[in-house]
């Protein structure tokens, strides 16, 4: 019997068990043998060298041969407890292994085991059912798909008939009868995608619905709000009587809703028609703490009317963002009306600002309320268009879908980011962020170590006013805007900026250049403002009038000791300083004029 037959017939415990014997058997016929012919060698000995050496050799070998026998008989119990042991563990592995065998074949998810090879060695009936074939059709068969261990995956499953199915198949590593094989665990999920297909194509429908009723809604709700825009602005300009002053106010209150309004019935409109690069952006250096307080004031009397209370928190050296502030109110109109209809009564309303913690160029803006909360798997989908959450939780939150959609690509354009975060029950917090408005960040440009070493820095500044001494109502932004453009066409690129727009309308439209040039440069700059002022018409039609003056700014000269950007920084600082008297001045006049109206 050669080796590999002695390996095959030691499988079987009894039988190897019995080769143990025979071994044995023969070992001590073979050391009989060898033992007889020694005695038989001694006694030779014993008779050419004497009696006396025969018993010592004689001793010695009675003495080996117990040795020997002990050493025998201690390898035959190990040999026999190697037996014992080795029946226990393969009695064990066979139970294991129809144990195991018998969970497969009853497991109701298909299953197939899978050689290194590709080759099917084992299938259950669930996998027959799956697979429409009979077990011996599949084993021994290539399984035709990639198995890799610790994949979950989608396949086509094609049946005996043309049948498709899909399934998904989740793959381990395992051995098997001695080899290390993939096991492939499927599921039937063909019910479970076509119901998914249906309720993806409903959900189209749905939009599809949505977008005509929103656009024809849109459409419809321009026409009643021109005439409400037309008629106010008939009794703000008197047309109709004069007013008082508290009247003209509350006038310019809902003026600016109506415009408002009418911006985001055209950002729906746009939306609708899946087109959101209407949803321009202008950005102006903008004060992010009056915009919230003008929101709040907007929104006060709807949240006392369900006892909520609006409140604020931002610190007074909140710096500007570069922002467009109609944008920015229609966020916060937006986040805080959300707020409102989703707080319970007695609830809160929390608008903060300040320098956003991650990134010290940006501003961040939360909007707090105590509602009912939007689940963690809502959070990010609440953004989408015309989402709408379908937790029975949140029934309250029904809406269009419109409104932080339309948010997030408002905050994008400005270059920020939106998020909410949130807790079922206990309220939500969302949060934007707007990049502050630098001055540095517009100077670097023409503060250059050559314009510089030239000469000086001028500040122009030109304010646009009513004649009559009137504030500036929205009216005139036609022509704000007319004279911003004209300002640009201005403009020398290379020694001259134009700082973004940053006047409220209440106090006059001022504008600031600034020149990196001597006196007499500066002089030429604002004859040129001067002239193409001049020649607008619309201008001097509407009623405004213009003043455009300049100074000069001093700063450090350039050294190796100072460097560029130091001295673009204190020249940036000294600017700033500067662009405040405008505001003081005309806002101390219209204070004079409200005085002198209530007296």
């Amino acid at each position: 019997m050669n080796y590999k037959g002695i390996k095959e017939y030691c499988k079987n415990t009894k039988a190897f068990r019995d080769l143990v014997m025979i071994y044995t058997v023969a070992v001590l016929i073979f050391v009989l043998a060898t033992v007889l012919d020694a005695l038989e060698t001694i006694s030779e000995w014993s008779q050419k060298y004497g009696e006396w050496r025969f018993d010592v050799f004689l001793t010695l070998l009675v003495f080996l041969a117990f040795s020997f026998g002990i050493f025998s008989l201690r390898r035959w119990r190990e040999l026999r407890r190697e037996v014992a042991e080795r029946k226990r563990v393969e009695d064990a592995l066979r139970e294991s292994e129809m144990r195991f065998r018998t969970i497969i074949e009853k497991n109701a998810d298909p299953i197939v085991i899978v050689d290194k090879k590709g080759i099917v060695r084992f299938v259950n009936p669930a996998a027959e059912v799956l697979f429409g074939r009979k077990a011996e059709e599949i084993l021994a068969e290539s399984f035709g798909y990639p198995v890799v261990a610790g994949e979950t995956t989608e396949i086509d499953v094609v049946r005996n008939g043309g049948r498709e199915a899909v399934a998904e198949m989740r793959v381990v590593e395992m051995n098997w009868r001695g080899e290390n094989v993939h096991l492939a665990s499927l599921r039937d999920i063909t019910d479970h995608k076509r119901i998914l297909a249906e309720l993806e194509q409903t959900r189209q429908q749905q939009l599809q619905m949505k977008d005509q009723f929103l656009s024809k809604v849109s459409y419809e709700l321009r026409s009643p709000l021109s005439v409400i825009h037309q008629f106010t602005t008939i009794m703000i300009d008197g047309i109709a009587g004069d007013l008082s002053q508290q009247q003209r106010e509350y006038l310019e209150i809902v003026l600016g809703n109506v415009d408002q309004l009418r911006t985001m019935i055209d950002d729906l409109l746009a939306v609708t028609r899946a087109d959101t690069s209407g949803l321009t952006v202008e950005p102006h250096s903008v004060s992010v703490a009056d915009l919230i307080d003008e929101t709040m004031s907007m929104n006060r009397a709807i949240a006392d009317a369900k006892d909520i209370t609006l409140s604020a928190d931002f610190p007074d050296n909140l710096p500007p963002a570069y922002a467009d502030p109609c944008r920015v109110r229609q966020i916060l109109i937006n986040l805080i009306d959300n707020g409102i209809k989703f707080t319970p009564a007695n609830g809160t309303i929390t608008v903060r600002a300040q320098v956003f913690d991650e990134d010290p160029n940006f501003l961040c803006v939360s909007v707090a309320d105590t509602g009912c909360g939007i689940g963690p798997e809502e959070s990010e989908k609440i953004f989408e268009y015309l989402y709408q959450s379908n937790d029975t939780i949140e029934i309250c939150r029904k809406g269009l879908g419109i409104g932080l959609y339309i948010s997030k690509e408002l905050v994008s354009r400005h270059n920020g980011r939106i998020w909410v975060e949130s807790q079922l029950g206990r309220g939500s917090t969302f949060f934007f962020t707007l990049p502050i408005f630098s001055l540095v960040d517009g100077l670097v440009r023409i503060l250059t170590p050559k314009n510089l070493r030239n000469g000086s820095v001028a500040l122009v500044t030109v304010e646009v006013f009513p004649t009559e001494k009137r504030p500036l109502t929205k009216t005139d932004e036609t022509v704000l805007e007319e004279v911003w453009k004209l300002l640009n066409r201005c403009i020398l690129p290379d020694v001259e900026v134009l700082l973004p727009r940053m006047a409220h309308l209440e106090l006059g439209e001022v504008s600031f250049a600034v020149v990196c040039a001597n006196q007499s440069t500066a002089t030429s700059l604002l004859r040129r403002i001067q002239g193409h002022l001049a020649r607008c018409d619309d201008l001097h039609n509407d009623g405004l009038d213009t003043a455009v003056s300049f100074t000069m700014v001093d700063f450090p000269s350039v050294t190796d000791d100072k460097p560029v950007e130091e001295v673009v920084e204190d020249i940036a600082a000294s600017i700033e300083d500067r662009l405040k008297s405008p505001f003081a001045k005309r806002r101390h006049f219209y204070g004079q004029r409200k005085n002198s109206h209530r007296g």
